[in-house]
Parts: structure tokens; sequence; C-alpha cells
């Protein structure tokens, strides 16, 4: 009975690191373990976007011209991004490291909200607590898209 336990703890193991490693067959993953079916490690091969799955995460400064705002999100850490925008008609807003999250299934960034992003985007007549602002990562293009009201802008890295 434990031998069987072991063997099908093993097996959900496989499948969730295949799922994570991006592989399209078997023949693509190597296990490396023991006789009595316990996994020790398993690494992917042939897939270079597996190993650098980690790494594509919003990263640095991206900047461009979005619905009329110069605007720059500045990723300083995993947990944290800098903003500022300098809209054509009105004052510039700056907000300094808000806590964000990246969701790397659906690329979402949601930036907590504060008051200082709250008054940076009511100065522009646009309210971020209903979902009138959007941030999504593109990660193979390394662009952050921007969505107010449903209309989409890109910024670039810079």
């Amino acid at each position: 009975m434990a031998r069987r336990a072991a063997s099908a703890r093993s097996g959900l193991l496989i499948i969730a690191c295949i799922c994570a490693c991006w592989l399209e067959s078997p023949a693509d993953f190597m296990i490396a373990g023991t006789r009595r079916a316990s996994l020790l490690a398993v690494s992917c091969m042939g897939f270079p976007q597996a190993a650098q799955a980690a790494e594509m995460i919003p990263k640095g400064k991206y900047c461009g011209k979005a619905l009329g705002l110069n605007m720059v999100l500045n990723f300083s850490d995993g947990s944290h991004v800098d903003f500022s925008m300098n809209p054509y008609t009105g004052s510039p807003r700056s907000c300094t490291q808000l806590s964000y999250t990246y969701d790397s299934a659906s690329n979402k960034i949601r930036i907590a909200t504060n008051e200082c992003w709250e008054l940076a985007w009511r100065s522009q007549s646009v309210n971020p607590s209903y979902g009138e602002v959007a941030f999504a990562y593109r990660p193979q293009e390394n662009t952050v898209e921007f969505i107010e009201r449903s209309v989409s802008s890109f910024l670039n890295p810079c």
C-alpha cells in the first residue's frame, strides 16, 4: 500500500513539473530519482523558456505615450513599482514604491490602490477603483500594456 501511495504522489509531482516546465512530450524531461519512486529532481531539457520562466517578470523602466499621457513605470523589484505620468494638459503626477502583484498565468499587473495613485488618475477624470485602469505584462515582447477604459497602449523598455 505504501508503494502505491508513493508512486501516485510521484506521478502527480511529475505531472506538476511537466506543466511547470511547459513540456510537450514525455521525452522532453529527465527524472532523477531512487528505486522507490521517490522523486529527487525534475529538470527541463531543450526548453530555454522553461529556465527563463522565473525571469519573465516586469523589470526596470517602461515608458510610452499612452492616451495623451507620457507615462513611466519603473519596476524596482518583484513587488514595488514607481509610477509617473506627465499629461499633455494638467500637472505631472508621480507615486513611488507602489505595491503591485504580477500574475504570470493571466499576465495581469495589479497595482495596489493608495491615495497618490487615486489622485493621479482622478486628475485625469479616471477612477482606477472601478477598473478603468489596468496593466498587463507581455513577456514575449517585453512590453507593458496599459488599458484605460478598454483602450490599449504599450509601454516599452526605456
